[in-house]
């Protein structure tokens, strides 16, 4: 097989698809949800997790202020949401949340609020963060986890359909396809180290 040779500025794509995540963040009254991608665990002791945001978005505001934010783990069948609430900025649209058609509930262990209707949660407290070029690199830790009954040690996809983040094009993402691919992605068996 021959590699094709793939811009640097554009090798972050290599990734996807990858899991869509809203992450919830409140500070002094003011909330808001946004789809990240750039996610991931960097820890299991302590349990760190990290996220990129762009300080130009509006939640990366709340994120900064408040000193947490949670990680909102939703099933495909909140597609819609999840590209609505990347579409609009609360910094324009007071009503984002109900526009978008999302909930927030009180957090159990963080001062903010999560997604009602997750199928689980990560509560977090920002330990650290690090200017990393046009984004930033919140290092936080897990102060609070919980899952629906489908998660047992690992996913069990009885009840969970992934919502999967394939990228966008023209600023706009195909909707279906991320519909489509974490239809199938349940179907696909999925890899165990043994860890």
């Amino acid at each position: 097989m021959k590699l094709q040779e793939v811009e640097p500025s554009k090798a972050y794509r290599l990734f996807y698809p990858t899991l869509a995540v809203l992450l919830s963040a409140s500070f002094k009254g003011e909330d808001d949800v946004i789809p990240v991608v750039s996610h991931c665990s960097l820890s299991f002791d302590p349990p760190l997790f990290g996220v990129a945001i762009s300080p130009k978005n509006y939640t990366h505001k709340l994120v900064k202020s408040s000193g947490c934010f949670a990680f909102n783990i939703v099933d495909v069948e909140m597609a819609k949401s999840i590209f609505a609430s990347g579409d609009i900025s609360a910094r324009n649209e007071k009503k984002k949340l109900s526009v978008v058609g999302l909930e927030l509930q009180k957090a159990r262990k963080i001062h903010g609020k999560t997604v009602k209707g997750a199928l689980s949660v990560i509560e977090c407290g920002i330990q650290q963060t690090i200017q990393t070029g046009d984004h930033d690199l919140f290092i936080a830790r897990c102060e609070q986890a919980y899952a629906s009954e489908d998660f047992n040690e690992y996913w069990q996809f009885k009840q969970y359909s992934p919502a999967l983040y394939i990228g966008s094009t023209g600023g706009k993402v195909k909707k279906h396809r991320l519909a489509e691919l974490s239809r199938k992605f349940s179907e696909f068996p999925y890899i165990h180290t043994g860890r």
